[in-house]
Formats: C-alpha cells, structure tokens, sequence
C-alpha cells in the first residue's frame, strides 16, 4: 500500500514539476556536451516511453542515485497520467537543446525538449542529462 501510494505521489511529482520547468529559461549547451549526442539521447527516451519501455530507461540511462525516484513503475504511472489517451506513437518533432545550471549545487546539466506526437496527443518530453548522458529530471507535458 504504502508502496503504491509513494509510486502516485512520484508520478503526480513528475507531472507537475515540469510546470516549474515550462517557464524556465536555458542557457547555452555547457561545454563538454554535444548536442547531436544529447539530441540522440532524448530521441531514445521518448521512443522508449512510448514503448512503453520504462525499465530499460530506469536501470541504463538514469543516474545511480535516482533510480529509485525514476523506476519503472515510477515512469509507467507518470505517462498514464499525463497521456492516458494518447493513442499509438505517431512521430517525434525537432528537440530544442540547452543547458542549465543547478543553483544548489552548481553543477551544469544538458536540457532536451522535444515534441512527441501520438495519435491523440503531443507530449513535451524535458529531459536533464549529466555529463555522462544519465538522466537527472524528466518531465512530461
């Protein structure tokens, strides 16, 4: 149960922190990333979403430390709340790269947001990469 309840609380979590990040202005790709490498790696994640392949995005392209916060049933509930009707995956659109800077910790990351038209819907996927291309944040609207 109390399992349950934390995947709900996650998944709404995911949901609505992109709202914070919808108005967040990026900065240039820091050095050390590539854009065609951070480009590819947001192509994989949505194509994976819309496979419905949420564990091999949690156990291969999340960072260590959070995988527990993006696991597979974490990811799963996320698209069920915001595409439920989505439909069947129609194309992915052009993604727009930056970067960001965590004003916490300083640490730069890579920002991806690319467009994904299913049949009923288009979903804003925001993704966060680390130097290594881990995902940091991921975000569906």
């Amino acid at each position: 149960m109390f399992k349950r309840i934390w995947t709900a609380a996650a998944a709404v979590l995911l949901a609505v922190a992109f709202a914070g990040c919808s108005a967040q202005k990026f900065e240039d790709l820091p050095a050390g990333y590539d854009k065609d490498k951070v480009t590819a790696a947001a192509q994989n994640v949505a194509a994976l979403m819309s496979a419905g392949d949420y564990a091999t995005i949690s156990d291969t392209l999340v960072r260590e430390d959070l995988k527990t916060q993006l696991s597979a049933d974490v990811l799963k509930n996320a698209a069920e709340k915001v595409m439920p009707k989505a439909g069947a995956f129609a194309s992915l659109g052009d993604a727009a790269v930056g970067g960001y800077k965590d004003p916490k910790t300083q640490e730069e990351y890579a920002v991806a947001v690319i467009p994904v038209k299913y049949e009923n819907q288009t979903v804003t996927y925001t993704l966060f990469l680390n130097a290594d291309l881990k995902i940091v944040g991921l975000y569906l609207k």
